[in-house]
């Protein structure tokens, strides 16, 4: 799975980068629920194992920005897993 940041055009114009900081998080934060979400679908109990796989490789490979973004889906997955097994329990 790969992960496409949505803001990743080059912006020249200090400005529109800043104008645009706020929009390319909400994005981003859209894609690592999504992204969170599908490895759930794929994997069940076993997705933060796989995304912790993940993580490891990228760490391995010397790849910072994409180790940050599978910590943030492990996060989310995290959350998502914990709330799926509150609601099982009500």
């Amino acid at each position: 799975m790969t992960i496409v940041k949505a803001c990743s055009a080059p912006m020249i114009d200090p400005q529109i980068i800043r104008r645009t900081d706020s929009m390319c998080t909400m994005a981003d934060d859209h894609e690592i629920w999504h992204s969170a979400q599908e490895m759930i679908d794929r994997y069940d109990d076993k997705a933060l194992r796989e995304i912790t796989k993940r993580i490891q490789e990228l760490d391995q490979a010397g790849k910072t920005e994409a180790c940050q973004t599978w910590r943030k889906i492990w996060e989310a997955a995290k959350a998502l897993l914990d709330a799926s097994r509150q609601q099982k329990k009500h």
